[in-house]
């Protein structure tokens, strides 16, 4: 059964929040995925909505090789690169 728990950060006052689970029983690891700065409210449906077997913050992902392709180069322009290109640094 997942929980909800929230962090504050010491310096800038910040609370973060995630969501935490126990995989493998009473002797398990917790896992958790966080969900960042965001209200408790927001946390309270990300929740529920992992509950229900559902995330609201998952990407869609690419089905075929063609959608991949085209995927990766929206992500290099959206990131400023030139498409083909392997020296990232030197193209920002």
């Amino acid at each position: 059964m997942p929980w909800l728990r929230s962090r504050t950060e010491r310096s800038s006052g910040v609370t973060t929040w995630s969501i935490e689970w126990r995989e493998g029983g009473r002797g398990g690891k917790v896992r958790a995925r966080p969900l960042g700065a965001i209200t408790e409210k927001e946390a309270q449906y990300e929740l529920a909505a992992m509950q229900a077997g559902k995330t609201t913050r998952r990407e869609k992902r690419a089905i075929d090789a063609t959608a991949a392709v085209k995927e990766y180069l929206r992500h290099l322009k959206a990131s400023g690169r030139r498409d083909g290109t392997i020296d990232h640094d030197g193209d920002k």
